[in-house]
């Protein structure tokens, strides 16, 4: 009996001494730290991600001639300080005209143009030319505080009934009235 305990604490011995070698024991941690990175922890709060549109935040202007029975909109988004976003719409008995798109001041940090307002006093505006094919118009918008603003038609080009205003001068509204 004495030589079976003998046997027995020795095998107890030299096994609990003899473990794995250096790079047993770094595999075994690699493949651990694969595994705790591949689990997600269920105790976790992890939130969800979700896609979102984003609603940008135009400026609107508005106009309305209740004379003629029309009204003009222009929503306007600040890409840069020589680039903007536009949406505009005018709306008369006859039609409804809307266009977006994108225009850019060509002349950024020099001079700006002058416009005449309601009352005949001048005004300073800083003019956005409407980049896509075939639109010659620019808006201008009174700077340096943008609380006006007005479409110009480039080269005087004949309009149709349908076309926005150019007279109308548009004012900042702090609701859409479309």
């Amino acid at each position: 009996m004495k030589n079976f305990l003998y046997s027995l604490s020795i095998l107890l011995l030299v096994s609990c001494t003899t473990g794995p070698t250096k790079e047993q024991a770094a595999e075994q941690e690699k493949s651990e730290e694969v595994a705790i990175e591949q689990t997600p922890n269920k105790d976790s709060n992890e939130s969800k991600i979700t896609e979102e549109t984003v609603e940008l935040e135009y400026t609107t202007y508005f106009y309305e001639d209740t004379i003629d029975m029309s009204s003009q909109t222009l929503d306007i988004y600040w890409i840069s300080e020589d680039s903007i976003n536009y949406r505009l719409y005018h709306e008369s008995q006859l039609c409804t005209y809307e266009q977006e798109g994108l225009a850019i001041n060509k002349y950024p940090g020099m001079d700006g143009e002058s416009d005449e307002g309601e009352n005949g006093t001048m005004y300073f505006s800083t003019e956005y030319e409407v980049t896509e094919e075939g639109q010659l118009f620019s808006i201008r918008i009174e700077s340096p505080e943008p609380n006006r603003v007005k479409i110009n038609y480039i080269y005087e080009q004949p309009r149709d009934e349908c076309s926005p205003e150019n007279k109308f001068i548009m004012k900042k509204t702090t609701t859409n009235k479309r």
